[in-house]
């Protein structure tokens, strides 16, 4: 196998680590109409905007926690450095998802809007604490030394 730029023999996988990386790109500037706000920390990980509430992820979506509290709710998934991961409830008034993004833009933060699914930070978070034992395993025991049925390798 003729070794490339990209590939086993060239020793840097798949996914060319010299190439220059791309800027996180936020969404775009929410419009300066919803000052002055109400802003009032309800708790830790609660703050109340006006009628909206911003909510860090406890593994529950935006959605649900909106029909729960009978309020609009937008979910803070991460928060890292100057980058916040959010997730609005799909029966939010489009003025409150909006006003949230405007708050945390004002903080100087550059906001990214995924998806509103179950778990969100929880669930990568449960998953790297499983990946680590298992990688640990692997490393101590390499598939060499073991049998594995030929079922559970389908």
């Amino acid at each position: 196998m003729i070794g490339g730029r990209l590939g086993k023999k060239s020793g840097l996988g798949v996914y060319d680590w010299r190439a220059e990386r791309e800027a996180v790109v936020g969404l775009e500037a929410v419009s300066d109409s919803f000052s002055p706000m109400k802003v009032e920390k309800k708790s830790d990980g609660v703050t109340e905007i006006d009628d909206v509430l911003l909510i860090e992820t406890q593994g529950e979506t935006a959605q649900a926690l909106a029909i729960r509290l009978a309020r609009p709710v937008v979910v803070i998934d991460k928060m890292a450095g100057k980058v916040v991961t959010i997730a609005a409830a799909a029966v939010n008034p489009d003025s409150a998802t909006r006003k949230a993004i405007y708050y945390l833009q004002q903080q100087g933060k550059t906001v990214l809007q995924i998806a509103d699914y179950p778990g969100m930070l929880i669930w990568r978070t449960v998953a790297m604490i499983i990946m680590k034992p298992l990688m640990r395993f692997k490393k101590a025991w390499p598939l060499n030394r073991i049998s594995i049925p030929p079922c559970v390798l389908g």
